[in-house]
């Protein structure tokens, strides 16, 4: 059901995995997603954050909680769950794509720029990763242009 993004299909079936084992990270994990992706946020965080009382270093919850908070303009907060991610999972190109998100957003290009080349480093084909490392190096050079 996830895979066809039948969310509310996926979050009852997700619920009923969390009711028959309530420690499994990895159900937790879907039902979070299931209710994100239907617009649920407030359930979905409060599902992330029972994940994280079960795996405090769970790259796709902590994940879950970077797009929450940068949803709601908390992008510090949002760096630091996306941040995490990363440390605990290097290759979460889901929440490097969160944190070179943000920082574009912010004009923070030098830093979108260590991300992007981070990524790349992960998926090194990827045109995703290829556009950004181009847009961030524009807007470095932008910069730079100005500071004169």
């Amino acid at each position: 059901m996830w895979q066809k993004q039948k969310y509310p299909q996926a979050e009852l079936l997700f619920q009923k995995a969390v009711d028959l084992n309530p420690s499994d990270a990895q159900s937790l994990n879907g039902l979070g997603w299931s209710q994100f992706n239907q617009g649920k946020v407030d359930q979905a965080e409060k599902t992330f954050e029972r994940v994280l009382v079960i795996d405090p270093a769970h790259a796709a919850a902590l994940n879950g909680l970077g797009w929450i908070c940068h949803g709601r303009d908390q992008w510090e907060k949002a760096i630091e769950h996306w941040e995490k991610a990363v440390h605990s999972t290097p290759n979460a190109t889901a929440a490097l794509n969160g944190l070179a998100t943000v920082y574009m957003t912010h004009g923070k290009y030098d830093k979108a720029l260590k991300v992007y080349e981070r990524w790349l480093k992960v998926e090194p084909d990827s045109q995703q990763v290829k556009a950004g490392l181009t847009k961030a190096r524009a807007g470095l050079n932008h910069d730079k242009g100005n500071d004169h």
